[in-house]
């Protein structure tokens, strides 16, 4: 079994502003190379909190920006690395899923209230279409009610002027009859 032991950074100098982690044999098992996965958790567990530092750059001859000097991770490190890359895709698919479905339902949502519209408009339509009908067929019972009603008066009009001279003359020759006594 091996053990995590923090060594100054040869770099740095004995500071103590980087620390690295190098895995050391235990004591008493100097040919017992095997991690343990529950000692592993166990010393991520006890690990405190990351700080950010970036190892300095250095300079090649070629005057190229070079790669830091960066020290190797340790295998908790990066299988902790592993699991939270995979847990960070598995929350974007599922976010990336929820914003599909999302968007599906509104667009359901969208071609349902579409429908409605259509089925609304259509109703309102029919209805307006009837009391057109319905006032139209009113205005046409009034109008002929009242050229019904000038016919009638015309030819009562027209019936009196035939028999008015007869009236005239009965009332003239009833009033010759009737006369008062003067």
């Amino acid at each position: 079994m091996r053990t995590i032991e923090e060594v100054d950074d040869p770099l740095e100098g004995p500071s103590g502003l980087q620390q690295q982690r190098r895995w050391a044999p235990a004591l008493g098992s100097d040919s017992d190379f095997t991690c343990d996965g529950a000692a592993l958790c166990a010393a991520d567990a006890e690990e405190p909190p990351s700080v950010s530092y970036e190892p300095p750059m250095t300079r090649g001859a070629s005057r190229t920006l070079a790669t830091p000097s960066v020290p190797a991770q340790s295998l908790a490190e990066g299988r902790r690395e592993e699991r939270e890359l995979e847990s960070q895709r598995k929350r974007r698919q599922c976010q990336s899923a929820d914003s599909q479905s999302k968007a599906l339902a509104r667009q359901h949502e969208t071609e349902e209230e579409a429908v409605d519209r259509r089925l609304r408009n259509a109703a309102l339509t029919t209805r307006a279409r009837e009391h057109e009908a319905e006032e139209e067929a009113e205005d046409r019972r009034r109008k002929d009610a009242a050229s019904t009603a000038q016919a009638r008066e015309a030819e009562r009009h027209a019936r009196l002027r035939r028999e008015l001279p007869q009236r005239s003359a009965l009332f003239y020759d009833a009033s010759a009859y009737t006369a008062p006594p003067n």
